[in-house]
């Protein structure tokens, strides 16, 4: 099945057509490189993929795609307080996937030294905006979060607002602010991570991209428990809303604005 998505984001009317298969295969490499693994044992020859996160509603995702393109079930488990699913798969599987990117890791072989793996976003996510939003849905889901802070003003309070996605992967990182960019997003630079501000982008992104429906922040942070989803619709439509309108001291305000979210 092809679907057809018609897109203004590059300036004139382009039409996408990309198939089911590749849209799945988008959002899976999005978990794959934040909170997902593909490796080979060097003695056996054999390929295993994992994916590791705090939130069932994302293992769930992984075990759902992983299940609808490859046809694999995984073994799910605790570990170290975690979800954490698990499978053999097939060398075709494994080749398929390294065909797209040489490695899925993102950490460091030595961050002294500046070395890090070969990770990169595949061509076909990249020359494709549909596919690019499928797949930057899925990442900012995994390693990414919406920011709503209460801050200190002159006069009282104000509130910040902010879509961030964590990454110390430096070629990842251009190319998530790259790929941002060619979205016609507005993306600011981190040493750690891609951050979007101002309410054109976070408007746009609420109503573009967003999360993965149901997967809760986490933390131990005010927005703890509630779905990212969820935070960011209303940070994007609040931007009239004055924090001395809730309440003249932070815990007023907070406990004010839970209220409206929920």
């Amino acid at each position: 099945m092809k679907l057809n998505f018609i897109n203004q984001n590059f300036g004139k009317t382009e039409i996408n057509e990309i198939d089911e298969r590749q849209g799945k295969m988008a959002q899976l490499i999005g978990l794959l490189i934040t909170d997902g693994s593909l490796w080979c044992n060097k003695k056996s020859g054999l390929w295993s993929i994992s994916f590791t996160s705090n939130s069932n509603e994302l293992v769930a995702e992984f075990e759902r795609l992983i299940f609808e393109i490859f046809h694999l079930k995984l073994r799910k488990r605790i570990y170290k307080g975690s979800w954490e699913v698990k499978s053999g798969i097939s060398r075709k599987a494994a080749a398929e996937l390294i065909s797209y990117s040489p490695s899925y890791r993102t950490l460091a072989y030595n961050k002294a030294e500046n070395k890090y793996p070969g990770t990169i976003i595949p061509e076909f996510i990249l020359s494709n905006s549909e596919l690019g939003k499928q797949f930057l849905r899925y990442a900012f889901t995994g390693d990414g979060t919406v920011i709503f802070n209460i801050g200190k003003a002159r006069y009282g309070f104000r509130f910040d607002r902010c879509v961030k996605l964590y990454s110390e992967h430096p070629n990842l990182r251009k190319q998530y602010f790259g790929l941002l960019e060619k979205l016609g997003y507005k993306p600011t630079m981190l040493k750690d991570a891609v951050l979007l501000r101002k309410p054109e982008n976070i408007k746009k992104f609420e109503r573009e991209i967003g999360f993965v429906e149901g997967v809760k922040i986490s933390g131990n942070g005010l927005w703890k428990g509630i779905p990212k989803s969820q935070l960011l619709k209303f940070a994007a439509n609040s931007y009239g809303l004055k924090p001395s309108e809730l309440g003249k001291t932070k815990s007023d305000i907070h406990t004010n604005l839970i209220k409206l979210i929920l």
